[in-house]
């Protein structure tokens, strides 16, 4: 595996960004209406966390942390169980000049060669806010651990923003469809 952030794709950024993320943070007191942020707001858990470009659902009582931390535009984390805090987080990043299908190529190797294992079972197009958009979903182990991920991955003129899911495998079933929920609800800024 290899041990520098420089060169990898954003995928593979943003998988270890949920690894780190998850295992890094303490549980933070949840909120059942609203959830603070990292700047001192709150974000009505009725409606979506609007980002640079991008809106996404939070799932209800999850906390948010938009600090920038890591990269990502926003973090949404759940409690830790085990050790690990399922989450969810958006990142956006520079890719001028290329197209999804390219990102995308350029994502399955950087995978594959960063994490033990890593094996796409769900590697397809879909559309976010009407624009070509790709999906993966695959199991990993970092660490002897094994995880579950979903990745959604759109490119908005020179940007590419990617939205990853990520716990371990033996939690997956719990959170597969608070996963599911919340991603559906992104949306990006078509210009």
């Amino acid at each position: 595996m290899r041990t520098t952030l420089l060169g990898r794709s954003t995928a593979a950024t943003l998988l270890i960004l949920s690894l780190a993320t998850a295992c890094s943070k303490d549980a933070t007191p949840q909120g059942t209406e609203t959830t603070p942020t990292s700047n001192g707001s709150e974000i009505d858990l009725a409606v979506a966390f609007e980002g640079d470009g991008f809106s996404i659902q939070p799932p209800e009582g999850w906390t948010v942390d938009d600090s920038g931390s890591q990269g990502a535009a926003v973090i949404f984390t759940d409690d830790p169980v085990d050790g690990f805090q399922s989450n969810i987080n958006v990142r956006i990043d520079p890719v001028p000049g290329q197209s999804l299908d390219n990102v995308i190529e350029q994502s399955r190797t950087d995978l594959a060669e960063a994490f033990e294992g890593y094996d796409i079972f769900v590697d397809e197009a879909t559309t976010v806010s009407g624009l070509p958009a790709h999906t993966f979903e695959a199991t990993l182990t970092s660490d002897e651990v094994e995880y579950h991920n979903l990745q959604i991955f759109v490119v908005v003129g020179d940007s590419v923003y990617t939205v990853t899911a990520t716990a371990p495998e033996a939690r997956w079933a719990t959170d597969d469809a608070t996963f599911r929920a919340s991603m559906e609800t992104f949306t990006v800024d078509a210009g």
